[in-house]
């Protein structure tokens, strides 16, 4: 709520991103997705744990179109150790986006239509 907070006031575009890890999805599997988030985000960016085999990110103070190439880096980092994921994206600037809550329900929206196959390499972002 602090970010939320943050870039309404300063109107600054930020991006909830929701990561669903397909497969593998045993305790090494979530270590090394954790591994990659920390590796491919930048240090303020917002990292957590939604349930077993689901992360969220607050990206902060992004640019426009952005959203995408944070998706696709995460993407690539995790294809390379095998691990299958569906990622999702909105941005604070999407249709039915009013308060941080809404940022993840569009973002698990767009999660899980990468799920479905409608989005480009297990991705889909809603800006």
């Amino acid at each position: 709520n602090a970010e939320w907070s943050r870039s309404d006031r300063h109107r600054r575009l930020l991006a909830g991103i929701e990561l669903e890890v397909l497969k593998p999805s045993d305790g090494a599997a979530m270590q090394a997705v954790a591994e990659v988030l920390r590796d491919k985000l930048r240090s303020y960016d917002l990292i957590g744990r939604k349930g077993p085999t689901t992360f969220a990110v607050v990206a902060c103070e992004i640019q426009p179109r952005s959203a995408r190439r944070i998706c696709e880096r995460l993407k690539h980092g995790l294809d390379d150790r095998k691990i299958e994921v569906a990622l999702g994206a909105a941005t604070n600037e999407a249709e039915r986006v009013e308060m941080v809550e809404d940022l993840f329900d569009v973002a698990w929206e767009a999660c899980s239509r990468a799920q479905r196959g409608e989005g480009p390499d297990g991705i889909c972002v809603i800006e």
